[in-house]
C-alpha cells in the first residue's frame, strides 16, 4: 500500500504541480508528506494553486491515477480517453484553450459545458 502510495503522490505532484519529487524539492514518501518544509505553508500553496486550476480536469486527472494500478493498459486508455473527451467538451478546456492564444493567464470556472 505505501509503494501505490508513494507512486501516487509522485505522479500527482508532477502532474498537478509540474514539480519534480526528486532531489532538493523532494524527501522519500512518508504518508502523504512529500515535500520538504512547513506543512501549512505548502497546504496554502498547493490548495490555493488547486483551486485556481482547472478543476474537472485536476479531479478526472487524480481519477486516472488512482486507477491505473488496477487496470490494464488498454483498460487505462480507453478510461483516459473518456475524460479527455469530458474534459474537452468543459468551459475550462475552452478557457485555457482562449487564454494560450491570447497570451494571458487562464481565469478557470470549474465544471462542464
Amino acid at each position: 500500500w505505501s509503494t501505490s502510495l508513494a507512486r501516487h503522490a509522485d505522479h500527482f505532484d508532477v502532474v498537478l504541480d509540474n514539480q519534480c519529487p526528486s532531489g532538493d524539492c523532494a524527501v522519500e514518501v512518508q504518508g502523504l508528506e512529500w515535500r520538504t518544509g512547513p506543512t501549512s505553508t505548502l497546504t496554502g500553496a498547493m490548495l490555493a494553486t488547486l483551486a485556481a486550476g482547472p478543476t474537472l480536469g485536476l479531479a478526472m486527472t487524480k481519477k486516472a491515477i488512482q486507477a491505473a494500478s488496477g487496470n490494464s493498459l488498454d483498460d487505462q486508455l480507453d478510461l483516459e480517453a473518456q475524460y479527455q473527451k469530458t474534459c474537452g467538451a468543459s468551459r475550462d478546456y475552452a478557457e485555457g484553450v482562449s487564454a494560450f492564444l491570447e497570451k494571458r493567464a487562464p481565469v478557470f470556472t470549474g465544471g462542464r459545458t
